[in-house]
């Protein structure tokens, strides 16, 4: 593999630079282009990974919150049930 890079002259970074010249090209480059290269870039240096991790995590908090909010509901509908004495009324 290291021999076919030498040979082709094709190396990681080389494909990566035009990635990024398609990616961030101003003009003459079709969308579906540059979306489909700044995919690629983004896959390589695992931003949707990362985003996709975030994105879990946030579900992950708010699924918390609500199970805590449901829980300090039905919390307070039990407080409400007993008296000043402690005894259910």
């Amino acid at each position: 593999m290291i021999w076919r890079s030498l040979r082709t002259q094709v190396t990681a970074d080389r494909v990566l630079e035009e990635l990024a010249k398609i990616a961030f090209a101003e003009e003459g480059v079709k969308t579906k282009d540059k979306l489909k290269a700044l995919d690629m870039l983004a896959k390589h240096v695992c931003i949707n990974d990362e985003l996709l991790d975030l994105e879990k995590r946030a579900r992950k908090r708010d699924l918390m919150r609500i199970e805590l909010a449901n829980l300090e509901r039905h919390l307070d509908e039990e407080g409400a049930k007993v008296d000043d004495n402690g005894k259910d009324q």
